[in-house]
């Protein structure tokens, strides 16, 4: 065992249990772990793998905790850096936990430099009726190393289920990385791992079911609908778009073994509220997305969820005091960098909510949805509508220089202006086509995009683009619709500091490939 803890770092022990709940005590709990050479040899050898540490939490002392490091691609760090951690009180005995949670996760946010985004969709899902694990901050010394700032997220441990679910007889699964509930699933916590196993088969069997009829009343016997609903449509209104429906990924999957009905649990938030023009009904990952989407008890249901929670949900006043409110807990425990990253980042993550919130607004008018109807393949685009004009700038039906009827687009200084349709289409291989033609366009001083060209909304795809001076040229990207279908933003775009650009109306169109 290594050093103790208290003599360590200086720290006298608490009374066990005297507070409960993260959101209890100071902003920003203090976290430190005694790992020790030959904890910290081992972990630099096998990172994933639990090893003994003793650890101080708000000068509550844990001795033999087990700890490990966590992360994915994007935001795993070795040991000598600014290592993710999670800490399993559980083997410390006698029931201890930290504010009342055994098993708990530091997460180093370097994929969020606000800190803020797992606190902020943690607590809107919880609003709306969505178990999410509770979210705080910690500063976090490792042995003789300040490693800074972190969010400090509770585990999804039987306490956690306790308290979501009481009086439910719960069960915990796990997906493996990138599986669906039809693949590999580990029971993290439950009764009769079998039993749970099937109940999980029940709900892939009904996801797949290809008789509509049959399908949604297998679905309502294995899924609780109505909050997988709810969830599917917080999701899409804040941007999750790494969470279960819109990635397949980021989910635990929470099991009533009585009843045998589930509810997804969202998790890994780092990254909310982009692309803003994210659209309402988009193709969904998740299989049980999939399956809802493709009925039409399920859709209509959604529409009415997305209608009903966009005002709640984005409300940007309310988002911002809190956001504002945060920043300022963290700032007496943050170094002056960490507050420079953190002030700018919170600015952005605000500057998100809005542009989201604007944009819902926007597509919650269903008249935005154009119909789309294909001849021997090919289907003519209308209702383009301009979007907000730049400063400086101007979005107007004009003729083109050769007379040519277009959507015309003249930039101001700073410019990222669309004419946009969108359109509902079924599963398939698509290509948006047009002709377009610019003058004196210069690209922006920053960014990667620049110049004229079509593409489809969020991170789809675009056509090559056409800068400076280019006479009338043809545009296509190509993109495919996923099983159940989906809404797709289609866009005319222009991103430039000057010049104009026109869209030869008459030559828009969808092509469907396969």
């Amino acid at each position: 065992m290594v050093a103790a803890v208290a003599s360590a770092f200086a720290i006298q022990p608490v009374p066990v249990g005297a507070a409960n709940g993260l959101a209890s005590g100071p902003a920003v709990h203090t976290v430190r772990i005694a790992l020790g050479p030959d904890g910290a040899a081992a972990l630099r050898s096998d990172p994933r793998g639990y090893v003994r540490a003793d650890v101080a939490a708000d000068g509550e002392v844990f001795r033999g905790a087990r700890i490990h490091l966590k992360g994915s691609t994007g935001s795993f760090r070795k040991l000598d850096e600014k290592p993710s951690l999670t800490i399993d009180l559980g083997a410390v005995g006698g029931g201890r936990a930290f504010r009342g949670v055994s098993k708990f996760h530091l997460d180093n946010s370097v994929e969020d430099p606000s800190y803020l985004c797992e606190l902020i969709g943690g607590e809107i899902f919880r609003s709306v009726g969505i178990p999410a694990p509770q979210v705080s901050h910690a500063r976090v010394a490792l042995d003789d190393r300040d490693l800074g700032l972190y969010v400090l997220k509770e585990g999804f441990t039987p306490d956690f289920l306790q308290r979501s679910f009481p009086g439910v007889d719960s069960a915990l699964l796990e997906p493996g990385p990138g599986q669906d509930i039809d693949g590999r699933m580990q029971v993290k916590s439950g009764k009769s791992a079998a039993r749970i196993q099937a109940r999980r088969r029940a709900l892939a069997t009904a996801a797949s079911e290809t008789e509509p009829s049959v399908r949604w009343r297998r679905l309502e016997e294995t899924l609780d609908v109505d909050r997988f609903i709810t969830s599917m449509a917080v999701e899409v209104l804040i941007g999750h778009r790494d969470g279960y429906a819109l990635a397949r990924n980021n989910f635990r999957l929470h099991i009533d073994v009585a009843s045998g009905k589930a509810v997804f649990l969202p998790q890994g938030m780092d990254q909310l509220f982009a692309p803003a023009d994210l659209p309402l009904a988009p193709q969904m990952s998740g299989s049980v997305a999939r399956a809802v989407m493709d009925s039409s008890e399920g859709r209509r249901r959604y529409e009415a969820r997305i209608r009903e929670l966009g005002p709640q949900v984005l409300d940007v006043d309310a988002l911002t005091q809190r956001i504002d409110a945060t920043v300022a807990a963290l700032r007496p425990s943050a170094t002056r960098a960490e507050m420079e990253g953190i002030t700018v980042a919170a600015a952005g993550l605000v500057e998100r909510i809005g542009q989201r919130a604007k944009e819902v607004r926007r597509l919650s008018d269903r008249d935005r949805t154009a119909a789309v109807e294909f001849v021997d393949g090919v289907a003519s685009l209308v209702g383009w509508e301009a979007d907000f004009a730049p400063e400086g700038g101007r979005l107007d039906r004009a003729a083109a220089p050769d007379a040519t009827p277009s959507l015309h687009i003249v930039a101001g200084p700073v410019t990222s202006a669309a004419w946009r349709a969108t359109v509902r289409l079924p599963a398939g291989r698509y290509r948006l086509e047009g002709r377009a033609r610019t003058a004196g366009v210069t690209a922006l001083p920053f960014g990667s995009h620049h110049g004229a060209v079509l593409r489809i909304g969020g991170d789809g795809p675009r056509s090559s683009a056409l800068l400076d001076g280019s006479p009338w040229s043809a545009l296509a990207a190509e993109f495919e619709v996923g099983p159940g279908g989906g809404d797709v933003l289609l866009l005319c775009e222009l991103r430039a500091s000057r010049g104009e650009a026109w869209f030869d109306a008459g030559s828009l169109r969808l092509r469907r490939l396969g």
